[in-house]
């Protein structure tokens, strides 16, 4: 049993709004996993039951990121990669602890060339190190981490690396007379 706090709620019947924290109870049905929320007490009243069920197939705790940059598409990509910020359902309060990077040469992520997983460091951000080719296009991908859940993956974002060159010298000659 795990608790889960909502906030505000009008309890049923009442009409009274307050901050309620749920008792979250685990029930099995032959669709499959469904969470049973109740209340035996909230504030000194007795009498607050309320019942919620909710699929565990379609609850998502931490909701899915996004990749701010690079921009779908981009081309001169410059090595860092920007995912958006951290966000919980409702019926969450879990921090991000950590974040899995996916770079790969398909969309599918069947052949990923660059990854980082369970990086506490670089959370929402991530330079990468000199590992991709140039002028290939690549696909991005993230997903946070809290203590207990893993978000979906971010949708995939395309992205074309920078052609290296080699800057030519200047060379400077004096009239040497």
């Amino acid at each position: 049993m795990s608790l889960l706090r909502f906030g505000p709620t009008t309890i049923p019947g009442n009409n009274i709004t307050r901050d309620v924290v749920i008792k979250t109870i685990i029930e099995k049905s032959v669709e499959g996993p469904v969470v049973g929320l109740n209340a035996d007490k909230v504030d000194g009243l007795d009498s607050a039951v309320l019942t919620k069920k909710t699929d565990l197939r379609k609850f998502t705790p931490i909701l899915k990121p996004s990749i701010v940059s690079p921009v779908d598409g981009a081309v001169d990509f410059n090595g860092v990669i920007t995912g958006g910020g951290y966000s919980v359902s409702e019926m969450y309060y879990g921090s991000h602890t950590s974040t899995d990077w996916e770079i790969a040469t398909d969309a599918n992520f069947t052949n990923v060339v660059y990854s980082s997983y369970n990086d506490s460091t670089n959370l929402t951000t991530l330079s990468l190190p000199n590992v991709l080719q140039p002028v290939t296009t690549y696909y991005v991908r993230v997903r946070y981490h809290s203590d207990r859940f893993v978000s979906p993956w971010s949708d995939g974002v395309s992205f074309t690396t920078i052609n290296t060159y080699i800057d030519t010298p200047t060379i400077t000659v004096s009239n040497i007379n």
